[in-house]
């Protein structure tokens, strides 16, 4: 059965659209600042908010994908809003 389950997994159309939400916390002393990612927050720690994102499947090997991030940086002077909206085409080959 669970082989019969994996094959069809394998087979199966991809989804056309995708919709992800995410949540982040990020303490000032909870990694090295290079380790983070550059879209949360602008990049660094002691920062804390939301990533939602959606993408459509245009083509068969194109993608459009929209992600919002809406955050806070600096939390432990007072915090600043942080938001910024990126747009992508991707194409896997």
């Amino acid at each position: 059965m669970f082989i019969f389950f994996f094959f069809f997994l394998m087979i199966r159309r991809p989804p056309r659209s995708t919709l992800f939400p995410y949540t982040t916390l990020f303490r000032s002393d909870a990694l090295p600042g290079i380790f983070t990612d550059s879209d949360f927050i602008g990049g660094g720690t002691d920062g804390k908010g939301h990533e939602i994102g959606f993408g459509y499947q245009v083509a068969s090997n194109w993608k459009l994908s929209t992600t919002f991030f809406d955050n806070t940086r600096g939390l432990t002077g007072g915090g600043s809003d942080f938001q910024r909206l990126q747009v992508d085409l991707k194409f896997k080959f």
